[in-house]
Parts: C-alpha cells; structure tokens; sequence
C-alpha cells in the first residue's frame, strides 16, 4: 500500500464502495500517513459539502433526448 494507491481510491472509500480487505489496507496506511490522512479530511468535507448543493430534478423529456444523442 502506498500514498499513490490511496489518492486513487480514496474516493472509493469515502463513498463506501472499497472492497473490504481493500479498505482494510486503506485504514491501516491512514493511520500511519499524516499527508494521507490530511486527503481523506479534504475528501470527506467535499463530499459533505456536496451534499449541500441542492440535487434538480431532471425531465423525463431531456433525460430520454441525452440517451438517444448519446
């Protein structure tokens, strides 16, 4: 495990979508990596702040228009 992995998944962590044994090693580097330790800080209050921002609701209309351009 090392810090290069970790800013890799560490967004997978925080949203809970790390395997277990995965975040396993993760938790463990945390513990040990102050500048690790200080991303997962900064991750968690993104995704906090996230989830602040009003979500819109959108239109069947346009939905369906973006999947046949796509």
């Amino acid at each position: 495990m090392n810090c290069d992995w970790v800013r890799e998944n560490i967004t997978l962590y925080v949203y809970d979508e790390l395997a277990d044994d995965a975040r396993h090693e993760l938790e463990q580097h945390i513990h040990r990596c102050p500048g690790c330790t200080a991303e997962l800080q900064s991750m968690r209050e993104i995704k906090e702040n996230a989830s602040l921002v009003p979500q819109l609701e959108v239109t069947p209309n346009l939905l369906a228009s973006v999947r046949m351009d796509l």
